[in-house]
């Protein structure tokens, strides 16, 4: 992954990757940021089971939803991320879990530590 890959436009870098979206702010920008975008494009396919079991965990999420961690990594889709030099947010725009809201959280490393699960709408 090379920065030439990116379009720049509104002080971020952007592009997609096997159905990933990546966000990158122009003062962010460095070759470890691409290094950890690589890294997390690698990675993901195996993390979603991960990612949605921390999802179900969330309180609200699982009182409100009463979904599986399975249904859950069913429903997410298109995940767009947003990364700083240690981490960063994924966003699920067209998750299927909530038709209304954004489903947000807050990750470290390569999705090594998940954290923060909101819903924006």
């Amino acid at each position: 992954m090379n920065k030439s890959d990116f379009v720049k436009e509104n002080g971020f870098f952007r592009a997609e990757f096997n159905g990933i979206s990546f966000s990158i702010s122009d003062s962010t920008m460095s070759d470890e940021v691409l290094q950890l975008a690589g890294k997390i494009l690698l990675a993901y396919p195996q993390k979603v089971t991960a990612i949605a079991e921390h999802i179900s965990q969330d309180e609200w999420i699982a009182n409100t939803y009463k979904l599986s961690k399975e249904e859950i990594a069913d429903k997410l889709h298109k995940p767009s991320i947003l990364l700083s030099k240690d981490g960063g947010q994924i966003s699920y725009c067209e998750n299927e879990i909530d038709f209304s809201h954004i489903l947000d959280l807050e990750f470290s490393g390569v999705l090594d530590v998940l954290y923060d699960v909101g819903m924006d709408g």
